[in-house]
């Protein structure tokens, strides 16, 4: 053969003309034998595949490969797999002072990488002048090159081949191992398992997820030259598209030197007969029928031979196994903050992994702990979705990145430096494309549809809100099915239902390609539609037996009903939102949700305006102050409460009209207004019998049992409880019957009738577990634990509180937790445990002051300055007790006031400020505050005999008449007057000061 064509300038011009994508057919060599024999491999008819793709084949390869040589002399990284960034292994190829390798280093920077890059852009990333680069490719790496494809030519002419000659005797194709394999050791074990038992295993996942590195590194560490005396050979299926290319492709990776008697499945298989190997087929959903009717004749006809299939999509060969790769793991509530627990995460550890190969100094500190947590969250643990996210440290910091995703995905859609280089997607858009072009347009439609879908959906909401047009009622399974075999879908199955799922960076490339403005529109309007659908059929069954089943639909259903709210006031239809919203208030209630719901429903109402439905707007401002009150803001609750009701009359809503004024009255009950509040329930139970709704009936009855029980009138509240007792027996309203039987403990409880309480409360638990009601079950815990420090038992009191507890935070419900964590923190005050107590309440206090819970925050203040007292902090206890009586005074809640007062006497007595505690003792006794929320007899035990002890060290002294005037003007104080008195830390000079002896008044 006359090598004459193989020459540095002949080279020089090919490689040129590929950087730029231009035509090569006229070059001299296409037609070296190298050329020819190569395209014979891979396809013997010479009609698919022509010349100048086996001549790009073969110089991109020589390149790569001799690169590969000269950085594995030195102990360095793969050309294909550089030192993470283009920046970094030109620097890394100059600095070992190789003129071959940075002879190679700048042929494939030049001509090989994606993009090629410009000559003065290696000079800068190698650190040298563009003049050496220049002499790197045309003085020594043209030359190199030539001398390569002249020994290539040599040995074809010889009758030689770099490989076997005889097909597959041994050894692998394996690539070397690159970087720290993370998060999969669990994996191994599963597919090693798998593999020992079938013949054919499919390692299935959407792109990006990892199954080729699963099945390299499977086997590097557990596989052995025993198990496969014949050898281990991966053939990457991903460069060809044409399934005649499968067989071709695959004898001429395992080494056949003439393969054009193996170009059907079943010559493979005859020629594999013998064999005891190992074949992996990499990426294969795209020649998905080629790749199956290969794997039934090797299966057929070699027993000895294993195959792995990774892809999207199953083979659907019979005998075939599938193991599924899922995300790597993610951080779990609890776990965002500590270094120390989320480097054992996989997600986390392959970030921080990542992130020091690009920034060498990278920790994971508390700092950016939570922010790193954040990221691995929001991309789900897509293994490429995080090493994209981790490249990006190198510019950017960890807190910049979690906010940009939580705009977008769009940082990942494009490439990164050094990822690129070693991914076969060098972007997270590239991954899921790849799988998005296999689908039929209509599996493309729904694909895009489905994308206003927020945490799953089930197929019955799929069809409400996705078929039309392309996507036919008759295909929708069919469609859902094809999305879930391209790994575009995750399938969640459980007892109750099947739902489907994206993976959040799926779905927003399915939101992308939802890109008609009018298709978008009427996409977005259905799922509006189905969720106000979903939520109006929950809302009467939320007060049912079935209360529980519907709360966890709402639950799994909560990030699409923010989706449709969210709708709702961007596409302009907030009296549909407002519908929506004034149905959920219960679910946001019971699970927690309380300050969201509120804020939806002031959106929504600011939204709609008074122009819009007179009906939507008073069930939302019915809604919207109800929550209300559950916050605390009791004058934003009436105001709206009012509103509802007057709406409600002039459109003759009789049943948001009970409704409203029943909870007009529970504001005016927790303002302490019982007579108020009486009236408004009376007017509701009047209007609620009228229409015989007995459920409301019952709730209402209820409520003016509260109002009698305050006003120390137990006979009628017991009776009120009874008649309600009675009418949800006879409805069946197994949770009304519960609530009847806890306030008729509460009642109990306040007689100190402690055998009585516990039995109503056991009684009232036994039935809220029974229906599911973990909730209102972990409010008579707690009660439970009361009773019990009431009692003087206190191990008793924290193993029930801490039931209590620990329900609370199972159901995220930070309300009831942070108010649970107070009662825990007195407990442990009474117990002694001062460090255990200054915890809990620290921590009530944290959850309160995020959530906006002012009530909660007076009650840990009270609880850490009762607190200070005993450890003898008094400055810093006065200072915590004066902010929580500040508190609970802008907010009437007297208890909260009573509590406040009673930490002040003791510390007033630390002080040996006799005066004052006699003067809050005798306030704490009369003024309603005291009157309604009265500590506990024991605690009150103790005030009581500070008190006398104060009485007593006057006497002594001489001045029985100061302790006298001081009783009488405390008994007059307001609770301003007292948070006046208790502000200064001096005792005052002669006396109570005049100015606080004035009538008394309510808070």
């Amino acid at each position: 053969m006359n090598t004459g064509p193989i020459t540095p300038s002949e080279i020089k011009a090919v490689l040129e003309r590929l950087r730029k994508n231009q035509d090569i057919d006229d070059s001299p060599l296409v037609r070296l034998r190298i050329v020819v024999k190569l395209q014979a491999e891979v396809d013997p008819s010479g009609r698919r595949i022509d010349l100048a793709w086996a001549l790009r084949e073969i110089l991109q390869r020589s390149i790569h490969e001799e690169l590969d040589s000269s950085r594995a002399a030195r102990g360095a990284r793969s050309a294909h797999r550089p030192t993470v960034t283009t920046a970094a292994a030109l620097s890394e190829d100059f600095a070992a002072d190789d003129p071959n390798r940075e002879a190679w280093s700048c042929l494939f920077f030049r001509y090989v990488a994606q993009p090629p890059l410009p000559i003065q852009t290696i000079a800068r990333h190698a650190g040298v002048d563009v003049r050496q680069v220049h002499r790197r490719i045309h003085l020594r790496g043209l030359p190199l090159l030539a001398d390569r494809l002249r020994a290539l030519e040599a040995n074809i002419a010889a009758g030689q081949r770099g490989g076997a000659s005889g097909g597959p005797n041994g050894g692998t194709n394996l690539r070397r191992s690159v970087g720290t394999f993370i998060g999969r050791d669990g994996l191994l074990d599963q597919l090693q398992g798998l593999l020992a038992d079938a013949q054919l295993l499919s390692v299935v996942g959407p792109g990006g997820i990892g199954k080729t590195r699963l099945v390299e590194e499977l086997a590097r560490q557990r596989l052995t030259p025993d198990a496969f005396p014949h050898g281990m050979w991966f053939v990457d299926l991903a460069p060809i598209r044409d399934p005649h290319l499968v067989v071709p492709m695959v004898a001429r990776t395992m080494g056949w030197q003439e393969s054009a008697g193996i170009i059907a499945p079943d010559a493979l298989a005859t020629a594999l007969a013998p064999k005891r190997l190992l074949l992996v087929l990499d990426n294969c959903e795209h020649l998905v029928e080629a790749c199956a009717s290969l794997a039934m004749a090797v299966m057929t006809a070699c027993p000895a031979v294993r195959l792995v299939a990774t892809s999207r999509l199953r083979l659907g060969v019979e005998g075939e196994r599938t193991l599924i790769v899922p995300p790597l793991a993610t951080p779990q509530e609890g776990d965002l903050t500590d270094p120390a627990l989320l480097a054992d995460v996989g997600s986390v550890a392959l970030f921080v992994d990542q992130a020091r190969t690009v920034h060498s100094g990278f920790v994971l500190s508390p700092s950016n702990a939570r922010d790193v947590a954040a990221i691995c969250i929001k991309v789900e643990g897509i293994p490429l979705a995080i090493r994209l996210a981790a490249s990006r440290v190198r510019v950017l910091g960890v807190d910049d990145i979690r906010r940009q995703l939580n705009r977008s995905m769009h940082l990942l859609s494009r490439a990164a430096a050094g990822v690129g280089a070693h991914d076969r997607h060098p972007s997270l858009d590239a991954a899921i494309d790849w799988s998005h072009a296999l689908l039929t347009p209509a599996a493309k439609a729904l694909f895009a549809r489905l994308a206003v879908f927020r945490s799953g959906w089930a197929v019955d909401a799929a069809r409400a809100v996705c078929v039309g047009g392309p996507v036919a009622d008759d295909d929708l399974l069919e469609l859902l099915f094809d999305l879930a075999e391209h790994s575009l879908v995750h399938v969640d199955r459980n007892p109750r239902d099947t739902r489907m799922r994206f993976l959040e960076p799926i779905r927003e490339f399915a939101l992308d390609r939802l890109k008609d403005r009018k298709e978008a529109r009427r996409i977005r309007d259905s799922h509006l539609a189905c969720f106000l659908s979903l939520a109006r059929a929950a809302e009467p069954a939320l007060q049912s037996s079935e209360q529980v089943t519907w709360l966890d639909l709402l639950g799994r259903e909560h990030d699409n009903i923010r989706a449709a709210l969210q709708w709702a006031l961007d596409g302009g239809s907030p009296d549909t939102g407002l519908e929506l919203a004034a149905a959920l208030w219960r679910f946001w209630y019971l699970r927690g949700f309380i300050r969201e719901g509120h804020g939806w429903l002031i959106r929504l109402l600011a939204a709609a305006g008074d122009g819009g439905s007179p009906a939507a707007r008073a069930r939302g401002l019915y809604a919207a102050g109800t929550l209300a009150t559950y916050q605390d803001d009791l004058d934003t609750a009436c105001r709206d409460l009012e509103a509802s009701v007057a709406l409600a009359r002039v459109i003759g809503d009789a049943s948001l009209i009970t409704q409203a004024l029943t909870n007009l009255g529970s504001v005016h009950f927790s303002l302490s207004d019982f007579e108020r509040a009486r009236a408004l329930y009376t007017e509701a139970l009047a209007s609620s019998r009228q229409r015989m709704a007995s459920s409301t009936t019952a709730t209402i009855l209820g409520n003016l049992a509260l109002v009698a029980m305050q006003q120390g009138d137990h006979e009628s509240a017991s009776a009120h409880l009874h008649e309600s007792l009675h009418l949800a027996r006879s409805l069946g309203d197994r949770s009304e019957m519960a609530d009847c039987l806890y306030r008729l403990g509460v009642i109990a409880h306040h007689r100190n009738d402690g055998p009585s309480a516990r039995r109503y409360y056991h009684e009232s638990l036994a039935i809220h577990r029974e229906i599911g009601d973990l909730r209102s079950a972990a409010f008579v815990e707690k009660e439970l634990g009361y009773l019990a420090s009431d009692e003087g038992d206190l191990e008793c009191a924290r193993q029930s509180i801490e039931t209590s507890l620990a329900c609370f935070r199972r159901l995220n419900n930070r309300w009831a937790t942070a108010d649970a964590l107070v009662g825990i923190g007195h407990v442990h005050i009474e117990l002694n445990d001062l460090p255990a107590a200054r915890a809990a309440l620290v921590e009530s206090l944290a959850i309160a002051s995020e959530i906006d819970h002012e009530l909660g925050r007076a009650l840990a203040l009270n609880g850490l300055g009762w607190h200070d007292v005993r450890m003898g902090r008094l400055a810093s206890a006065r200072t915590a007790l004066a902010e929580a009586l500040q508190i609970g005074i802008s907010l009437n809640a007297w208890h909260a006031c009573a509590r406040s007062l009673a930490c002040l006497i003791e510390l007033e007595a630390a002080a040996e400020h006799p005066e004052k505690v006699i003067a809050l003792h005798a306030m704490l006794l009369r003024s309603p505050a005291g009157r309604s929320s009265r500590p506990s007899p024991r605690r009150m035990a103790e005030i009581d005999r500070l008190a006398r002890e104060a009485i007593a060290a006057l006497a002594d002294a001489g001045a029985t008449s100061v302790a006298t005037e001081a009783a009488a003007r405390g008994a007059g104080m307001t609770l301003e007057q007292a948070l006046t008195l208790v502000a200064s830390e001096h005792a005052p000079a002669t006396g109570i000061p005049a100015d606080v002896g004035e009538a008394a008044r309510g808070p």
